[in-house]
């Protein structure tokens, strides 16, 4: 009885207590009234005519405030709970405004990762949609940073203009990074070092020695032995062989963005908001304020 009702004070605290997120009502969502009338018009043309050629949807979404939640895990949330893009593509981008907290965050679907970047979000944000915010040009910031997504994912063609592709020397993440690059090469490294150790003995003593088959019996003959009758030997000829084994779990790339479109599901000439196509946030994209 006890367990019982702690269950229905425990799910009635937790309906209580649950972030109200806005709900979809088009691809522009402007909660804090800060687009303008004209660019949400524009937007709606300029989004719905994307998905159209494309499938990839664009969601628009601007709030007063994040009610205490950092932008990620609002962002997170809310194209979790629209579902932006395909089901099947995860080709989605939620660019999302929290006035009064004056911060902004381009969320990006699974598909799109490989296409449209962190680099390329953040690059937006700080060059093309911070720059219209501080002018108070909201519209115009949103509109720009759309165009800016749409040439990207069809063309590829945008150079990103970030300061932080400059060198400012080391820091803690180029040696995580530079570790990380060590650790890994080190089985391909073993993996050489067999056959590149009695090629560099070899040249050696032909050098100094002079004489072919004595060479060749002195740097070849010693990593035979190794390779064929010792145990570590035998592990590195064993690893060696399945390393090349195509039949990994390697092989599947049916999970990776192929840009392959079939065009939009939203109907430019209906009348109702039909909601999002159910697609998944990959956690990738940038956030900003100004």
């Amino acid at each position: 009885m006890h367990f019982r009702t702690f269950l229905m004070l425990f799910l009635f605290f937790s309906v209580s207590f649950a972030q109200n997120y806005p709900q979809s009502i088009g691809y522009v969502n402007d909660y804090a009234d800060i687009i303008g009338e004209g660019y949400e018009v524009e937007l709606n043309t300029l989004i719905s005519a994307f998905e159209k050629n494309t499938t990839v949807e664009i969601a628009v979404l601007t709030v007063n405030s994040l009610d205490g939640l950092d932008i990620e895990t609002y962002a997170v949330e809310i194209y979790k709970e629209w579902g932006i893009g395909q089901k099947n593509e995860n080709n989605g981008v939620l660019i999302l405004v929290a006035l009064n907290d004056q911060k902004m965050r381009i969320e990006v679907g699974y598909g799109l990762e490989g296409v449209l970047t962190d680099i390329h979000t953040k690059d937006i944000i700080d060059n093309i949609i911070k720059p219209k915010f501080k002018e108070e040009k909201y519209g115009e910031g949103i509109y720009n940073a759309v165009l800016a997504i749409k040439q990207i994912i069809e063309t590829g063609g945008y150079e990103p203009s970030l300061v932080a592709k400059q060198d400012d020397g080391l820091d803690i993440f180029d040696i995580i990074g530079g570790l990380f690059i060590v650790i890994f090469s080190l089985p391909f490294l073993l993996f050489l070092l067999p056959f590149v150790l009695p090629l560099v003995l070899f040249a050696i003593l032909e050098i100094y020695v002079g004489n072919l088959f004595i060479s060749a019996t002195i740097a070849f003959l010693p990593f035979i032995f190794f390779m064929k009758f010792t145990n570590i030997g035998r592990s590195i000829s064993k690893w060696q062989g399945g390393l090349f084994n195509t039949s990994g779990g390697w092989s599947d790339t049916s999970g990776s963005w192929s840009g392959g479109y079939s065009g939009g599901s939203w109907s430019s000439s209906g009348s109702s908001w039909g909601g999002f196509g159910g697609g998944m946030s990959g956690g990738g994209g940038a956030s900003g304020s100004w």
